[in-house]
């Protein structure tokens, strides 16, 4: 069995591209958005990374019981772009019934009838042994890749560069490709992508509340929101005060320049072997060489075949055209806040790479 493979990335930097990609690839399997999903965002890490045994049962409750912060944003409207499973009512969910985590994204990237391998996955797991949540992931992990006929699994999920350490806790033996976009660029797309405005706007109001929201209905201390944050509580939100509430790209800035510090301090001690790092600046400009070097990193004893040569084309293929950056249209003074707020990210990774 082949070590586990990680792509790690900061969120909005191009790593779904990758992902379809490897769902292409005639060695690896896709598997996408599992840690994100069944994390219900990153706000519920420590039972999917937890060391204590579980039974095949209570995994199964992990993977696949309702997420309240998924549902809430499937029910209102709030569904990113990235989700996958048709609420359109040509499957068994929509969302008034809500969607197991799984099912967002992870399943229907695999396969065209995710309610099949839904129930097929749900049989499999509750005759699984009791061991540790990671263990019952690595498990499920290689079913599905024997079961579509693929020699090893590659996972990527939204913004796990922030995870790399708890990924190589759990999996001494990873592998990370870490894919890097312009922060300025990441920044913009975030502050207009529905689950990182929401994942803002949830921190600002645990820090305020002193509770989850989500998880307490205790508002004792609403007194310490802003009117614009307690309108945009799950209770009161609408899409007007979502959209209208206002965040600066420098604040995604930031974010993304501690993501960057963060994964760099754990990638930067692995050997050449276990890390690659590309840039999607790179993929726009020029795919076939990155193409090809993600080629050999997923899976180097199957490059000179035929089928990868042909996927590397294909892959190539999928790349779109360059477009001029969009954080240069933005006005002059928040144009270098957002370059400020950056740049301790810039400085880590001239410094790594």
């Amino acid at each position: 069995m082949k070590k586990p493979l990680f792509i790690v990335g900061t969120g909005r930097c191009g790593s779904t591209l990758l992902s379809n990609m490897v769902r292409q690839h005639p060695t690896c399997l896709s598997i996408s958005e599992f840690f994100a999903a069944a994390s219900d965002l990153g706000f519920r890490l420590d039972p999917i990374f937890s060391l204590t045994p579980i039974s095949g049962e209570e995994f199964w409750g992990l993977i696949a019981t309702h997420c309240p912060r998924q549902d809430f944003m499937l029910r209102d409207g709030w569904v990113s772009p990235q989700v996958l499973y048709p609420i359109d009512g040509s499957c068994r969910y929509n969302k008034n019934t809500g969607l197991a985590p799984i099912l967002f994204i992870m399943l229907p990237h695999l396969t065209e009838e995710p309610d099949a391998l839904f129930d097929e996955l749900h049989a499999w797991v509750f005759q699984r042994p009791t061991v540790s949540a990671i263990e019952q992931t690595q498990a499920m992990f290689q079913y599905l890749a024997d079961r579509f006929g693929k020699t090893h699994w590659v996972e990527r999920s939204g913004l796990t560069i922030v995870r790399v350490k708890q990924l190589l806790e759990s999996f001494p033996e990873a592998r990370f490709l870490h894919l890097v976009r312009d922060g300025r660029n990441c920044a913009i797309s975030m502050k207009h992508h529905p689950t990182f405005r929401m994942m803002y706007i949830w921190n600002q109001q645990i820090q305020l509340l002193g509770i989850d929201p989500f998880e307490i209905d205790n508002r004792t201390d609403i007194g310490n929101l802003p009117d614009e944050l307690r309108c945009l509580l799950p209770e009161n939100l609408t899409p007007e005060a979502f959209w209208n509430y206002k965040i600066s790209p420098s604040v995604f800035g930031h974010f993304w320049s501690e993501a960057i510090k963060l994964g760099v301090s754990v990638l930067g001690q692995f050997p050449e072997e276990r890390v690659l790092t590309l840039y999607y600046e790179d993929f726009l400009a020029n795919p076939v060489p990155q193409v090809t070097a993600l080629a050999e990193f997923l899976d180097d004893t199957a490059l000179s075949t035929p089928e990868v040569e042909q996927w590397i084309q294909q892959s190539a293929a999928m790349v779109s055209k360059p477009q001029s950056p969009q954080w240069e249209n933005l006005p002059p003074q928040e144009r270098e806040e957002l370059h400020q707020a950056c740049l301790s990210g810039f400085e880590v990774l001239q410094a790594y790479i």
